[in-house]
């Protein structure tokens, strides 16, 4: 379920914030990917949080993609 929520949150504006166990490979995987494809999208983790200290705090700043809005369109200026 995380891999899945990545992309929502790459997608999403503004900041967005999920606490989950260790983020397994392929959940890094896709934090990578999305931040090489969208434009001001940075995820980080914060990890040794919730009592026992065994949640990571997932953090992303995305991009701000609205609905039928292209987001190339809006970095070139286009849109606003």
């Amino acid at each position: 379920m995380q891999d899945q929520l990545v992309l929502f949150m790459a997608l999403a504006a503004g900041s967005s914030r999920m606490l989950c166990v260790e983020p397994t490979l392929h959940t890094r995987t896709a934090m990578v990917v999305a931040e090489q494809m969208l434009p001001g999208v940075k995820f980080t983790l914060s990890r040794g949080q919730g009592r026992d200290g065994k949640l990571t705090l997932v953090e992303c700043a995305g991009a701000g993609v609205a609905c039928g809005e292209s987001w190339l369109r809006r970095e070139q200026g286009e849109l606003q």
